[in-house]
């Protein structure tokens, strides 16, 4: 993995893409309006519900409900102000350790073409093309995939205040819950993609050494389909960072 890749996966949304992360915050401050009306609204059914319940079972709403609703508006108030700043801490705790775990691996194992001693020159340079267009198709979809979960993170952050209103309903807490699952998952995405960049060379360059004694052909297959599984892999770091946090 180069330092350009690791720099653009840990770098903060604001750094990445100051436009788009100037026009989330003006997204994300047009819908703070919103949600704290959203809040007042849910806070106000809330109460109305449990008036109702109340009345039927010969009841009234008592102080202890009272403190128990104004403890919900605030605990969500918080999460409308704040969940910008909670997102921020977020990605910087994940891109740390990131940058912890590249630290030693920026080139751990240079992905250089095998040798592939004992070959003709037509083989060789055979293998030499498809072992560079594997190789160069699994840097397009490394970048491509570092652009679509900044992507993901802007969107996030454009909706976030209005999901997090969600916690004031009981039957719609769940939804701020797994808001804030997803949110980890697409941050932890990341930490996926690393770990797949830095284990793929190491894996495909001593294969391709040991796999070349049986024949051009057979290492030619065997480079893209280990070119193919790396891209899958990468495409699927998604779907595992998910899997981890149990959401969809």
């Amino acid at each position: 993995m180069d330092q350009s890749t690791l720099n653009q996966l840990t770098m903060s949304l604001k750094d990445y893409n100051p436009t788009a992360y100037k026009l989330m915050e003006t997204v994300s401050g047009s819908m703070e309006k919103v949600a704290v009306l959203l809040l007042l609204l849910f806070m106000g059914l809330n109460l109305l519900n449990w008036n109702q319940q109340l009345k039927s079972n010969g009841g009234e709403l008592t102080l202890q409900l009272w403190i128990e609703e104004i403890l919900k508006y605030a605990i969500a108030l918080f999460l409308i102000l704040y969940v910008d700043e909670m997102f921020d801490a977020l990605s910087w705790i994940f891109n740390a350790i990131i940058k912890l775990i590249a630290k030693s691996g920026i080139n751990p194992y240079k992905a250089n073409t095998p040798d592939f001693k004992g070959l003709n020159f037509a083989s060789k340079l055979m293998l030499q093309f498809v072992y560079w267009v594997v190789d160069f198709i699994g840097q397009i979809s490394t970048k491509l995939l570092i652009l679509l979960r900044s992507f993901t993170l802007y969107t996030y952050k454009g909706i976030a205040k209005i999901v997090v209103a969600c916690y004031m309903m009981e039957s719609l807490r769940s939804i701020c819950f797994g808001f804030f699952k997803l949110y980890i998952a697409a941050v932890l995405q990341g930490l996926i993609l690393v770990i797949v960049i830095l284990l793929y060379p190491a894996i495909v360059t001593n294969d391709l050494l040991t796999v070349a004694k049986t024949g051009a052909w057979t290492s030619a297959l065997m480079a893209i389909a280990k070119g193919i599984i790396y891209i899958i892999m990468l495409f699927g770091s998604q779907r595992m960072a998910k899997n981890i946090m149990q959401v969809n």
